[in-house]
């Protein structure tokens, strides 16, 4: 039997010991006040403003059930208010009287029936996609070529700007010279913005690239799914009106969803793809666009981050039929108690402070911050498990040995990768890992349709078996959570 903490009253502390190991979705706190999984932060698409909601009771666990039992389930809901979907954890009558979800507020309806949990979220699994789900890979596409749109920053920029003012980096010194870049990040090169470009101009030439290549406008799609990750999570807001706004007059555009989701977001939207394609005509197409600006919502003179981030545009059409069938996905969500660091501290926190800008220029702004140590070890270890998951739940059923199968990875820096490779080759040599980091740098949710569209091929079946994985920032929780996924497409 399952023990159900109580407000107010502690736990035997060898049950509430036993409790937390076992059923860490429901830590031992006294009320709702303190409860950490009772509440999230979101962005009401009403008057976008950022408000912290109740989803749950503190004295029930997040799946309301035992394992065996699960009342708690994800249903898509439409926000009356702003026309746009989002995913609730919970049932209708949990509504909060504040906003709910990444992109709904709280005059809502249901569009769609539940999708069960198929796993207790004491594995760490908040949604688990179907296998059946129909949903196919079919085309990516990329700006990286567009040099009027980017410009390249190589070793010796990002030198000088490491450089420019400690005392807006949490770094001791800046790089000592390029070669001690190339060392630290695997990068080379990197893209930002070129000055008078913004996001919008990103979305705007992808919807005419996708013209010019016969691939159909935005209003020719079913659905677009946006991601744009910021520290601030109007942005995906702002740059999703914007396109609306952009619209030529006359011009319908399809439901517009926004994702701030960090590195895992293709991944996320892959996900979301997949749902929303389960009861329509074949020939339903949808849109992924992941435009990222992190030069944005960065410091330059940070040396966690200045010498690994680019910007990156990109567009993947997702068809129900036709293309690389998506046979198993999942995005899992988990923490990082202070007992597994070395230094206790956030994963990842915001600051609003004096930073450099990727100009060389000094600017108040809000940029990410983070535990590099904590990160790198705990990301080595969820890419893998990640590659895992897609391997074992499809082994089963799919040869997956011969021929040998791709993985497109998320790149986080060079250190990183080159760790994971090694582990993953140990472990399943027969797994051969594509790269582009060393010419594009980590383009946040951009990098694995990067990697897609720089390999055409890969879209075509029958071809190498693909695995898709990342793991990164947990932009909801980002202080002591870190999310992790992966795709299996045949």
């Amino acid at each position: 039997m399952t023990l159900r903490p109580q407000p107010g009253r502690p736990a035997n502390s060898e049950k509430a010991t036993r409790f937390r190991s076992e059923h860490p979705c429901c830590l031992q706190y006294p009320g709702p006040s303190q409860h950490p999984l009772t509440t999230a932060r979101s962005v009401c698409t009403k008057d976008q403003k950022l408000v912290t909601v109740t989803l749950a009771p503190a004295e029930k666990c997040r799946c309301g059930f035992p394992q065996a039992e699960h009342s708690r389930s994800v249903v898509p809901y439409d926000c009356t208010t702003a026309g746009q979907k989002s995913s609730f954890f919970g049932q209708i009558s949990d509504c909060s009287p504040s906003c709910i979800g990444t992109t709904g507020c709280s005059t809502q309806r249901q569009i769609g029936p539940p999708v069960a949990l198929t796993t207790c979220p004491r594995k760490h699994t908040l949604n688990h996609d179907a296998t059946d789900s129909p949903a196919c890979l079919a085309e990516t596409i990329s700006l990286s070529s567009r040099t009027d749109l980017f410009e390249i920053l190589d070793n010796h920029r990002i030198c000088e700007l490491s450089r420019l003012n400690k005392s807006t980096s949490k770094s001791s010194s800046g790089f000592p010279n390029a070669a001690a870049v190339l060392r630290s990040t695997g990068v080379s090169s990197r893209r930002i913005l070129r000055i008078g470009v913004q996001p919008l101009d990103l979305a705007v030439a992808l919807e005419n690239t996708l013209d010019q290549q016969n691939l159909g406008r935005f209003s020719d799609f079913h659905a677009v799914l946006l991601c744009h990750s910021h520290t601030d999570p109007a942005a995906v807001l702002q740059l999703a009106d914007n396109l609306r706004q952009h619209a030529a007059p006359l011009t319908r555009l399809p439901d517009i969803q926004t994702f701030n989701a960090g590195c895992t977001g293709f991944l996320q939207q892959l996900q979301q793809a997949r749902h929303m394609l389960q009861n329509t005509a074949a020939d339903t197409r949808i849109l992924l666009l992941n435009i990222e600006t992190p030069e944005s919502w960065h410091c330059a003179a940070d040396r966690a981050f200045c010498g690994i981030v680019g910007a990156a545009a990109t567009a993947t059409i997702i068809k129900k039929q036709g293309g690389r069938p998506i046979t198993w996905l999942q995005i899992n969500h988990t923490q990082v108690p202070d007992s597994h660091l070395l230094q206790p501290g956030p994963l990842f926190h915001t600051e609003f402070t004096r930073t450099i800008s990727f100009r060389g220029q000094t600017q108040h702004r809000c940029v990410m911050r983070m535990h590099g140590e904590a990160v790198f070890v705990h990301g080595i270890e969820l890419m893998l498990q990640a590659v895992r998951q897609a391997h074992q739940n499809t082994s089963a059923t799919t040869p997956i040995t011969s021929p040998p199968v791709t993985l497109i990875p998320h790149q986080p820096s060079g250190k990183l990768l080159r760790a994971f490779t090694a582990a993953l080759q140990s472990e399943l040599p027969h797994i051969n890992v594509l790269s582009n980091l060393q010419h594009s740098g980590n383009t946040i949710s951009a990098t694995i349709p990067e990697l897609l569209a720089s390999h055409p091929t890969l879209h075509n079946a029958p071809s190498s078996p693909l695995i898709l994985a990342a793991s990164g920032i947990c932009m909801p929780q980002m202080h002591n959570c870190m999310s992790f996924g992966s795709a299996y497409l045949a």
